[in-house]
């Protein structure tokens, strides 16, 4: 009897481990997909920076245009990694430069195609329409990113529906910070941005022309009339949400499509704010009625300094407005030669010849350079090279070498001095 209720008793006892493993198993697992599918915070949407160039020409600006982009990029996932940081991991950013069809695929430029390599946020898209590119460019901006209207349902392939913000530039623009980080007034959706205060539309002779190039449609000549006192505002950068800047893109195109683009972008611009058709059109698509925000040129995060007579950077070389604060992105560098230099040193400087496929084995090339060898007193060898000179290097085209010596040769001799092995520290100490 006692070996029966035993053996019962062990026969449950193994039947209930075995189910309890089980149990626990199917638990786990139950526990691990639920964390791994957990929501946790809402999924951030990429933005985008969006603009156009007419070919590869470009080169030395385009440079400095992403690597700017990327050392601001890099400097903000940086701080968001700190404890002390509030903010979460920054949202993605794309680039698209929009380019003719003639070199957009796989006719494109063999410098476009090792910029895209090196600066893997960047994209060149076809699309840009031939003609005059700050006229033509909104074109394919509109077709892009996307139609938007209360009677059209949303394009899931329309940039407009994929992205959160989208900041529309020109190409000499130089990133300080990440230009997201500009902080849009509650309200708004879109940006403008004015440039100095001092000089009027008025007192701009070419800005006047570009105005009567769109008299009498889209601008009446007393409309014209009413804005000669007011700031002039850049049609260089313009910043807002998705939505925001689809519809701006749209109207832009409309207006200048229908004047048989002869109307000028930055007067067409500067109207939409002025008249308060920027608003009109944004509130027919149920956004706020005040929706455009003109930032003052002396208190913007986006600077436009192309026609300021003195900009001031800080200690460390950045561009602050006149409140102090660093611009997170600074328009027309170019028209102020200190400040121009300054970009071209820290972002350009040392750049070869993009897309001309340089060999990228560097020890290998130094190496074909050995012209002869010949033994030191220790049995080892000495390399001598050829085809370098004082301050050249011609036989390395489409890349750059720093020479240690003068000749471009190796000094053996400065480490090696019979007769003196020992050194004193001074004495070794690099030129």
């Amino acid at each position: 009897m006692y070996l029966m209720v035993s053996t019962y008793r062990n026969f449950c006892s193994s039947w209930h481990r075995r189910h309890a493993l089980l149990f626990v198993t199917a638990f786990t697992i139950f526990l691990l997909v639920s964390f791994l599918n957990y929501p946790g915070k809402p999924h951030q949407k990429p933005n985008l920076i969006l603009t156009s160039v007419s070919d590869a020409s470009w080169k030395d600006q385009l440079v400095i245009f992403l690597s700017s982009l990327e050392s601001s990029l890099g400097r903000e996932l940086l701080l968001s990694q700190r404890h002390t940081h509030p903010h979460s991991s920054p949202a993605r950013v794309d680039v698209k430069i929009i380019v003719p069809n003639t070199i957009a695929g796989v006719h494109l430029p063999a410098t476009l195609v090792e910029l895209e390599r090196r600066f893997p946020f960047v994209e060149f898209v076809g699309g840009l329409p031939e003609g005059q590119v700050e006229l033509q460019r909104f074109t394919a901006y509109t077709r892009l990113v996307g139609a938007q209207s209360p009677k059209t349902s949303p394009d899931s392939e329309a940039w407009a529906d994929l992205y959160d913000k989208i900041f529309v530039t020109d190409l000499d623009v130089v990133f300080q910070r990440n230009p997201f980080s500009f902080p849009m007034e509650d309200g708004h959706s879109l940006a403008f941005f004015a440039e100095w205060s001092g000089m009027k539309i008025v007192q701009c002779t070419t800005n006047m022309m570009w105005f009567q190039s769109c008299t009498p449609y889209p601008i009446s000549s007393a409309e014209m009339q009413s804005y000669k006192p007011l700031d002039r505002i850049c049609a260089g950068t313009t910043i807002g949400t998705a939505e925001g800047v689809a519809i701006y893109l749209q109207t832009m195109h409309e207006l200048l499509s229908t004047s048989s683009y002869t109307c000028n972008d930055q007067a067409l611009h500067t109207h939409l704010y002025y008249s308060g058709l920027m608003n009109r059109k944004l509130q027919e698509t149920g956004l706020k009625g005040d929706a455009v925000w003109l930032v003052p040129n002396e208190e913007a995060l986006i600077g436009t300094v192309g026609w300021t007579p003195i900009v001031l950077y800080n200690v460390w070389g950045e561009v602050v407005n006149e409140k102090g604060e660093v611009q997170v992105a600074v328009h027309q560098t170019k028209h102020h030669a200190a400040l121009d230099n300054m970009v071209r040193m820290r972002y350009a400087y040392g750049v070869g010849d993009i897309g001309s496929n340089v060999h990228s084995d560097w020890r290998t090339r130094i190496t074909d350079r050995v012209e002869e060898m010949e033994l030191d007193r220790h049995g080892m060898v000495k390399w001598k090279f050829e085809g370098v000179s004082e301050g050249t290097c011609a036989e390395f085209p489409g890349s750059g070498c720093s020479c240690r010596w003068k000749d471009c040769q190796y000094d053996y001799a400065f480490f090696d001095r019979p007769g003196n092995p020992q050194l004193s520290q001074p004495e070794f100490e690099l030129e």
